[in-house]
């Protein structure tokens, strides 16, 4: 006679190839680490697609005929934009003997450097029409000051983990997760 595995569902037989998405919040904590045990993490795994920024369009405050796409950034320029404030300094004042942590980079540079992560397209063209890459050198010789500015912010905007309040934002958003929900997880 074979042996015969324990399967505490019948939705995990092979007559049933695609378990019931509701299974699994349904198993205490000791019967998820059983079958986790017996079958492998992978059979609670939830699908998930990688994310992918919400582009918005903004027309130029100077000259309305001209369109910039911003996008929502990414974990990869989340953290790019992180490393650009990681060159620190730890001084001790004389006067005050007081501790401080300085960073080194210049405001425009890290202007600079958070809209070209999250400038995803615009509709500036060189004289012949040809539509322009979008660099550093294309950024400061083709926008206008007030276009940089209204963009940085705009890129703020879309990316509230950026700015000043983007932590207060991100705390509100969040559900603590209470011990007792976390035991069955």
């Amino acid at each position: 006679m074979g042996m015969v595995l324990f399967h505490p569902s019948p939705c995990l037989s092979p007559d049933f190839p695609e378990p019931d998405p509701d299974y699994a919040a349904s198993l205490t904590r000791e019967e998820r680490k059983r079958l986790m045990q017996t079958q492998g993490a992978s059979i609670l795994a939830k699908p998930r697609q990688p994310f992918v920024g919400e582009i918005k369009t903004f027309a130029s405050p100077i000259d309305p005929e001209y369109h910039f796409s911003i996008r929502r950034a990414t974990t990869r320029e989340h953290l790019a934009r992180q490393n650009l404030s990681a060159t620190m300094r730890y001084i001790t004042r004389e006067d005050s003997g007081e501790f401080v942590t300085e960073r080194d980079l210049p405001t425009g540079e890290l202007k600079l450097q958070t809209l070209k992560l999250v400038l995803a397209d615009w509709d500036i063209g060189d004289a012949a029409g040809n539509p322009l890459p979008i660099n550093e050198d294309t950024i400061q010789r083709y926008l206008d000051p007030r276009e940089f500015e209204f963009l940085y912010d705009k890129a703020l905007e879309c990316n509230p983990a950026w700015g000043n309040s983007g932590e207060e934002e991100i705390k509100n958003v969040s559900e603590p997760v209470s011990p007792s929900s976390s035991e069955n997880s």
